[in-house]
């Protein structure tokens, strides 16, 4: 007796769509035969093979937007399909999805400087700087500052 395959079975990987340095952005083919009432994503560390996380969809869609996750980070994603209470198998798992790092972090915080045509980009992002004459010692933090430091402009090319 062959096994039945369920005919709200998701067929083929998710796909990423899109990523930044906390998230990313993922869509799958709906079921052939049938029409899914919601979809349970799975998602989980490649390192940590044990420990998957499910986000229930509240509708029909086929994509879904991750948040709130480390930087630099690698992701495998698993997506199944739902017919009310009645559960399909899990599709197969996702190519590795790897959040964005820092420096793209602190790029989207800067801000484009205008007036650059036919030259390379040119960024403004915010940093403090300390300095001590006495040891000549320069420190520079780049990014996000407390309310307490004085903020100044640092010039940033990418």
């Amino acid at each position: 007796m062959k096994d039945k395959i369920p005919l709200f079975q998701i067929n083929g990987k998710p796909r990423l769509v899109d990523v930044t340095y906390s998230s990313f952005t993922i869509e799958w083919d709906k079921p052939t035969f049938a029409v899914p009432s919601h979809y349970m994503v799975y998602f989980r560390k490649k390192s940590e093979p044990e420990k998957w996380e499910c986000i229930k969809t509240k509708d029909k869609s086929c994509s879904l937007e991750i948040t709130g996750l480390p930087l630099n980070t690698e992701f495998v994603v698993k997506v199944r399909a739902c017919i009310d209470s009645e559960r399909g198998p899990t599709g197969d798992e996702s190519s590795p999805i790897t959040t964005k790092n820092l420096a793209y972090k602190i790029k989207d915080a800067s801000t484009l400087r205008q007036g650059t045509k036919n030259k390379l980009p040119v960024y403004d992002v915010p940093f403090h700087e300390e300095r001590d004459e006495s040891l000549k010692i320069r420190t520079v933090r780049i990014g996000k500052v407390s309310i307490h430091m004085n903020v100044q402009r640092y010039l940033v090319f990418y």
